[in-house]
């Protein structure tokens, strides 16, 4: 979900099972877009559900949260009422990345944590709505990327299929082998 709630084009579905998730995580990147000149943001709120509906139209946490229930992940939820403050660009000599296009926050949330049976992810997030040292977006929307990769279900037996292939024509070479050596 985009952080204006208007963008549709901003907005895809992403199934669960394209997820990585063998290093027991679930992998999420910011990519968080701020002037050269005001370069901190606030994120002050990140909710992941699982979900059977590919679209949603939802465009607040408060729908959100009655559509889809429990969410598998809130930060609030897990930290307390927290807030993560950001540095997106070269801030006081330190060089964060450069703007849009390069990551600027991982956030690693526990494979463990996204039970049930919804083929999708839905993610909301909000920026500057923090309290102390509260950081609002001033430039472009707010990007999210997940790790997509290795999968953890089974590939449907094709591999002992290709295994038992395999030792059957060693097998055979074994056996013909033997056959000629006897004659």
């Amino acid at each position: 979900m985009d952080d204006l709630g208007t963008a549709d084009q901003w907005v895809h579905n992403v199934l669960f099972a394209t997820v990585d998730k063998s290093s027991g995580f679930v992998k999420l990147l910011l990519d968080a877009n701020q002037t050269g000149t005001d370069p901190k943001l606030t994120l002050s709120k990140l909710v992941v559900w699982r979900s059977n509906a590919a679209d949603n139209t939802a465009t607040t946490l408060a729908q959100l949260t009655a559509q889809l229930g429990a969410p598998a992940y809130d930060m609030d939820a897990s930290l307390g009422d927290s807030q993560v403050n950001l540095a997106v660009q070269n801030t006081n000599g330190f060089d964060a990345n450069n703007g849009s296009g390069s990551g600027d926050l991982y956030v690693n949330i526990p494979a463990s944590k996204f039970t049930g049976t919804g083929a999708y992810l839905v993610l909301y997030s909000e920026f500057g709505d923090g309290g102390n040292l509260n950081y609002v977006n001033n430039d472009g929307f707010e990007e999210w990327a997940i790790k997509t990769g290795p999968q953890s279900l089974p590939d449907g037996g094709s591999t002992l299929i290709l295994l038992g292939s395999a030792f059957s024509g060693l097998s055979l070479i074994a056996g013909r082998r033997k056959l000629a050596r006897n004659a």
